[in-house]
C-alpha cells in the first residue's frame, strides 16, 4: 500500500499539510469532534469545502467569520477626580467603572435614566460620550453575525429599562 506522504508530492503534498495544520482550528456549525475537516480553502485560509471522516461533502455547511469582542471600560464621568481615585482604588483592586462590549464595530452598553425606555444603547468604541475611556480587554470571538446581534439586543430591551438600573 502507498502511504499518503509518498503518495503527495509537491503543491499536493504542501496544501495537505496546510489543511492537516488548519483542520484543528476549524469550527464546523455543530460538528466539532463528529470527524468533520476542511478539504478546499480560499486565497485567506478559510475553508470553502467541508468534509466528514469518509471524504463526504458536508451539505449546507457554510464557514461563518467570527468577529473579535472587545470589553472597553470607562473612569465613571468626565471629570479628573474619578480618574484620581480610580488610580487609587485599582491599587485595591476595585474601582468606580463604567463598561461598553464592541462587536461588529460597534459598542453596546447598558445606562440608568428616569425613563421607562430601554437602557440599552450603542455608540462608536471607546467613544462613550458620559464617561472617560481607560482601557480595553479582549474577550476572544464569535461567530455571531451583525444581524443577529441587532436581534439579541432588540430581545433585551424590552427587560432592561433604564429605570432598572442599579449602579451596585
Amino acid at each position: 500500500p502507498v502511504s499518503i506522504r509518498s503518495a503527495l508530492t509537491g503543491a499536493a503534498r504542501r496544501r495537505h499539510l496546510q489543511r492537516k495544520r488548519n483542520a484543528a482550528l476549524v469550527a464546523f456549525a455543530g460538528r466539532e469532534g463528529m470527524g468533520a475537516t476542511a478539504s478546499a480553502y480560499d486565497q485567506y485560509g478559510r475553508p470553502i469545502v467541508a468534509v466528514d471522516s469518509n471524504g463526504v461533502p458536508i451539505a449546507n455547511w457554510q464557514w461563518r467569520p467570527v468577529a473579535p469582542v472587545t470589553l472597553h471600560i470607562y473612569d465613571l464621568g468626565r471629570k479628573d477626580g474619578a480618574q484620581t481615585v480610580n488610580r487609587f482604588l485599582r491599587i485595591l483592586g476595585t474601582g468606580a467603572f463604567h463598561v461598553g462590549v464592541e462587536v461588529h464595530g460597534r459598542e453596546w452598553s447598558y445606562r440608568g435614566g428616569r425613563l421607562g425606555t430601554t437602557g440599552i444603547f450603542v455608540c462608536q468604541p471607546r467613544q462613550c460620550e458620559h464617561h472617560t475611556y481607560n482601557e480595553s480587554v479582549a474577550m476572544g470571538e464569535t461567530p455571531v453575525s451583525q444581524a443577529e446581534v441587532l436581534n439579541i439586543i432588540h430581545s433585551m430591551e424590552a427587560e432592561w429599562h433604564m429605570n432598572n438600573y442599579h449602579v451596585l
